[in-house]
């Protein structure tokens, strides 16, 4: 299933993805270093820019505000994307929601 596909609340792909988002907060704490970050970082603001249901948006912001609790420099990298991608100069353009949680 893709994760651009539209899907209502409450069915199957609701709730699996409210599963994983629950399980990847639980296991947030568990990235220790800047190598398993390399891996999670990226994926992390892909899986923000797609669109989903509030509930489990609330998961997926949740998981980059611990992210960026357990890194405090990455806050500072994407803070400066955020800017430039409000003022039409930045190159990845963060969903509006990351850019006021990090901005």
């Amino acid at each position: 299933m893709g994760w651009q596909e539209l899907y209502k609340k409450a069915n199957s792909t609701h709730r699996r993805k409210i599963r994983v988002w629950q399980l990847a907060c639980a296991l947030a704490w568990t990235v220790n270093d800047y190598e398993a970050l390399a891996v999670v970082e990226p994926l992390t603001w892909e899986a923000l820019r797609q669109s989903n249901q509030p509930t489990v948006r609330q998961y997926q912001e949740l998981f980059a505000v611990r992210l960026v609790l357990r890194f405090p420099d990455l806050l500072h990298s994407k803070v400066r994307v955020a800017r430039g991608s409000a003022s039409g100069r930045g190159s990845d353009e963060p969903n509006d929601a990351c850019a006021r949680a990090f901005g």
